[in-house]
C-alpha cells in the first residue's frame, strides 16, 4: 500500500486518506505489525515528517476497535491488528475495516483527530 502511490501528485495526505490506507493494508495483511515509523516508512512510502499523522490516523483505527498498540523491548509502541477473542468479534473487525476503507470517520473541522495518549 502506498498514500503516495494512489494519489499522484498529492504531497501531504489527509487524516482520512491514512486511515484508509490502513485499513486497506490491515485487510490484506491481518498478521501484519510495526512502529509508528515503520508503518509511515514501510506500509504507507510516507516521509518521517508524516509520523504524526500517522499516529492520528492509527488512534481513528484504535477507536474503531481494529487496531491495538504493545509496547516492545525498545520503548517503542508497535501496532497490529486486534486479535478477535469470538467469531462475532471477528465479524465486527471485518465489518469495521470495511466501513473504514469506505469511508473514513467524519473528522472535526481541519480534518484532525485529537493526537493519541502517550503511554
Amino acid at each position: 500500500m502506498n498514500v503516495a502511490g494512489r494519489h499522484p501528485g498529492v504531497r501531504d495526505p489527509s487524516l482520512q486518506d491514512v486511515v484508509r490506507e490502513l485499513a486497506r493494508y490491515l485487510r490484506g495483511h491481518p498478521h501484519a505489525g510495526d512502529s509508528v515509523d515503520g508503518i509511515a516508512q514501510w506500509w504507507l512510502n510516507l516521509t518521517p515528517d508524516s509520523v504524526g499523522l500517522v499516529e492520528r490516523a492509527l488512534e481513528v483505527l484504535r477507536e474503531a476497535g481494529v487496531v491495538v498498540g504493545a509496547r516492545a523491548p525498545d520503548g517503542r509502541i508497535h501496532y497490529r491488528r486486534r486479535v478477535p477473542d469470538a467469531p462475532a468479534d471477528a465479524a465486527a473487525i471485518e465489518a469495521a475495516l470495511d466501513r473504514l476503507c469506505a469511508a473514513p470517520p467524519a473528522l472535526p473541522p481541519g480534518g484532525r483527530a485529537r493526537p493519541p495518549p502517550r503511554p
